[in-house]
């Protein structure tokens, strides 16, 4: 019988190794049972591997933390970078109209915050314009800075709800900056910068996220139902309140089964979200705001090649090729993927896991629903109009929900194998692409001389034949005397020395 073998479960107080025998205490390798614990302990006598071990993993848990938060700090800083080269002081475009809730006419919070532009309408984004952008004079470059410290925060939030979720930040977290501070997004931020097309959708649907963490059901519930009053009425985050419904009965439906509390709090909270939802309805318009119509009934195969450019479009791919179209089959496939098992998976898990899947299914929800209902009203437009920069940003909740998908998984070399894909491919979208810079510089030039040209000559129609670009495409929406009460105000183009 080997030297340390124990053959029965009385104590044992002192037991050597082979290369220990005749050996005294002091220089044995000793091991002592502790009762009916499953496992030796080691004595003063051993040496420290375990404390040395546990030092060793807690140093590459710090690097590890130092590398992400690092990607974290030099992304954001490249985003600002951005912002502070190419944005100008000029209203741009859709800004002509989104403002006149907020500047050119005089409305209550209330009437800001429903105002529908387009499809959507812009809730928490024009109240906030509303209290932060006079004491920048209306600037167009502060209102660029504004949206890109919301797309910071949602970053950094979107890190710490990695956290909660599944613990310590790792090496491959890296790709949570890279997903959401990616200079792809430039057009929501820099180019007609408006806080509701993307930056606050996206930090409410994170806190919303969040919210579904909170372990007192009434405080969940609650915070629960106002993010998603705001995230509503606030751009294409109205998705969400087709989500909140639904989400609120399959949670309860998989917590019945543990427990038979909370009907009434649920029953409550479905009945508010509902309500939230019908109060979005009330004088709403229904349009595309494109003069073409859908054409899924009539075109379904170019109706599906809108929705696969829109899911290569967050890894940078471009044109209407095989290799664009295969990548966002694949990213696309593998969001739906991640979708229905975190569904599934909801079911079975407990309350932990469970929002773990939620947070999964939601993110990846939002990106779908996004991405077909945006294919809906904008594929007959043709193809390239998928890979516009203004999409990106509503297409990152699901790289991120794919991410958190592959974050739940057990350890693997195939689930190892893939966040290394993923992250290759994301980390390939850091530099900025050929022509992506010719229109940031092209866009910013334009602007740039055009607000030149009018402050001096004050005419509309010749400095947009002398720039060869204008800033608003619309003649009937009284661009002049927009122009003029900027003046009078001393605001946006007119504030600078």
């Amino acid at each position: 019988m080997h030297p340390t073998t124990v053959t029965d479960r009385a104590p044992v107080h002192e037991l050597r190794t082979p290369g220990s025998l005749g050996a005294g205490p002091s220089r044995g390798k000793a091991l002592i049972w502790m009762g009916n614990q499953t496992e030796f302990m080691p004595t003063a006598n051993q040496p420290e591997s375990h404390s040395s071990l546990s030092r060793s993993v807690r140093s590459r848990s710090q690097w590890e933390l130092v590398a992400v938060l690092a990607a974290f700090a030099a992304l954001s800083a490249r985003l600002f970078t951005l912002i502070s080269h190419y944005a100008v002081n000029v209203f741009f475009m859709d800004q002509w109209d989104f403002n006149e809730a907020t500047l050119f006419e005089k409305h209550s919070l209330w009437e800001m915050f429903r105002w529908q532009h387009g499809p959507h309408r812009q809730g928490l984004g024009a109240v906030l314009t509303y209290w932060i952008e006079p004491h920048f004079r209306w600037s167009s470059r502060a209102d660029a800075f504004l949206a890109g410290a919301i797309v910071v925060l949602a970053a950094a939030l979107a890190l710490y709800l990695k956290y909660r979720l599944f613990g310590e930040l790792r090496i491959f977290d890296v790709c949570i900056p890279l997903i959401l501070l990616t200079p792809l997004q430039y057009e929501a931020v820099l180019i007609t910068a408006n806080l509701t097309q993307g930056p606050l959708p996206l930090l409410l649907l994170l806190a919303y996220c969040g919210a579904w963490m909170i372990s007192s059901p009434g405080l969940r519930y609650g915070s629960l139902l106002f993010v998603n009053f705001l995230a509503i009425h606030t751009g294409y985050c109205f998705f969400l309140g087709l989500i909140t419904p639904m989400a609120l009965a399959l949670d309860y439906y998989a917590a019945r089964r543990q427990s038979e509390d909370g009907k009434w709090a649920f029953l409550i909270a479905e009945v508010a979200s509902l309500a939230s939802l019908g109060i979005f309805f009330i004088h709403y318009r229904f349009t595309t705001e494109v003069e073409c119509s859908p054409n899924l009934w009539v075109k379904p195969l170019d109706y599906l090649e809108f929705i696969l450019l829109l899911f290569g479009g967050i890894l940078g791919m471009k044109g209407s090729g095989f290799l664009p179209l295969l990548v966002g089959g694949i990213a696309g496939g593998a969001v739906l993927a991640a979708l229905l098992s975190s569904i599934r998976q909801s079911f079975r898990a407990d309350a932990k896991h469970r929002y773990q899947a939620w947070s999964i299914a939601i993110l990846t929800g939002f990106c779908v629903l996004f991405s077909v209902s945006t294919a809906y009203g904008r594929s007959c437009l043709g193809p390239e109009v998928a890979q516009i920069s203004r999409y990106v940003i509503w297409m990152e909740p699901g790289a991120l929900g794919l991410y958190f998908f592959l974050c739940s998984r057990a350890k693997s070399l195939s689930g190892t194998a893939a966040f290394l894909v993923l992250a290759a491919a994301l980390s390939s979208t850091v530099p900025l692409r050929k022509n992506d810079t010719k229109i940031l510089e092209f866009v910013s030039s334009a602007k740039r001389n055009w607000k030149a040209c009018y402050v001096q000559f004050e005419d509309i129609r010749g400095c947009n034949h002398a720039v060869g670009y204008g800033v608003y495409p619309n003649f009937d929406r009284n661009l002049k005397g927009k122009l003029e009460f900027l003046k009078e105000i001393k605001q946006n183009l007119y504030a600078d020395p």
